[in-house]
């Protein structure tokens, strides 16, 4: 497993999700856009084949701040948005978060940076 640090439009640059393809030295993998970001980001993420997904936010200190989606996804190309909301709906403060992407039993993390 490799680790390092990423864009997301989600939704990642250098960790390691099994089963997600790798395109152009794995900066597709993972994608966050716009990062940073205000009102909303896009993740995009691709897998080799279908497989468990689990997609989730985390603040500064690990602390999970909501999951995105969690279920089976298909081969291909996958997008969602993130608001910047919190599980509750709360809206999440100015500052960085991680998009935590979990496929089989490999993950991919990368940073995202929420400002006004």
């Amino acid at each position: 497993t490799q680790l390092g640090e990423f864009v997301v439009t989600v939704a990642a640059e250098d960790y390691l999700i099994s089963g997600i393809e790798n395109q152009g030295k794995d900066k597709d993998l993972l994608v966050i856009s716009p990062n940073p970001f205000n009102e909303s980001t896009t993740i995009t993420f691709n897998l080799q084949s279908a497989n468990n997904v689990k997609i989730e936010v985390l603040d500064m200190n690990g602390k999970l701040i909501t999951t995105l989606f969690e279920g089976i996804s298909d081969a291909g190309k996958h997008q969602l948005n993130w608001n910047g909301n919190d599980n509750t709906g709360k809206k999440g403060d100015n500052g960085v978060y991680f998009v935590k992407v979990t496929s089989g039993n490999e993950v991919r993390l990368t940073k995202v940076v929420k400002m006004k």
